[in-house]
Parts: C-alpha cells; sequence; structure tokens
C-alpha cells in the first residue's frame, strides 16, 4: 500500500485533438508532453494517472471508471476539453462527475500540456 499522494489527468487522446486551436502541436508532441509533465510529477512523489477521453461516445464511461478505481487528491481536467467551445458540454460532464465521484479532490487546470505539474503544484 502506498501514501503517496495520487493525481489523475483528464484529457482529449491525441486522436480526437483538432490542433488547429494549438498551432506547433501534433498527436506526437501531445503524447511526448504529457507524459513528461506525468514524468515530472512522478518525480515529485505523486502516483499520477493519465485518463485521455474521446470527445463524447465513450468519454463520461471512462472518466467514471477512472474516478472510481482510486481516490485522488487532485484532478486536472485538460485546456483541450476546456477551452475549446465545441468541447463545453463534455467539460460540464466532466466537472459533474469530478463531483460527483471524486468529491474530495481538489480541481486544478493547465492551460496546455506543458504546465500541468504547474497546475497540480497549486493544489497539492
Amino acid at each position: 500500500m502506498t501514501d503517496k499522494k495520487k493525481v489523475v489527468l483528464i484529457g482529449l487522446h491525441p486522436d480526437e485533438v483538432d490542433f488547429s486551436h494549438w498551432p506547433g502541436l501534433d498527436a506526437d508532441k501531445l503524447l511526448r508532453s504529457l507524459e513528461a509533465q506525468r514524468e515530472q510529477l512522478e518525480e515529485l512523489g505523486l502516483e499520477t494517472a493519465l485518463c485521455l477521453v474521446d470527445t463524447g461516445g465513450t468519454a463520461t464511461e471512462v472518466v467514471t471508471d477512472t474516478l472510481d478505481a482510486d481516490t485522488f487528491e487532485c484532478v486536472v481536467i485538460g485546456a483541450g476539453i476546456r477551452r475549446v467551445e465545441d468541447h463545453f458540454l463534455l467539460f460540464e460532464k466532466i466537472l459533474n462527475l469530478v463531483h460527483e465521484h471524486a468529491p474530495s479532490a481538489r480541481i486544478a487546470l493547465n492551460t496546455g500540456p506543458d504546465d500541468t505539474v504547474d497546475a497540480v503544484r497549486r493544489w497539492i
């Protein structure tokens, strides 16, 4: 059993991202950045899970399953879900799932895939 604090990063799967909203970013760069941020969080002593979702078909099920699988002290909801107007309803659903399935978790918001560690540090 571990006493590490646990963080989950909820974001769009790179195959679901419309990169026209994110100049200079592509699927490979996004995945590398997410993994680098996850590794940095692990180096800080935080157990970190990635929860990558589609834009609606299975997103709520995937988020629910992830949140129910463990107790998280912090949930990061990625900018790709929050900042693109087409994903407004998905963002709203995810917020409510976090409220229901991880009510004691802090919610952190990043501005993109490269400042996730900063977002988590604000709350843990």
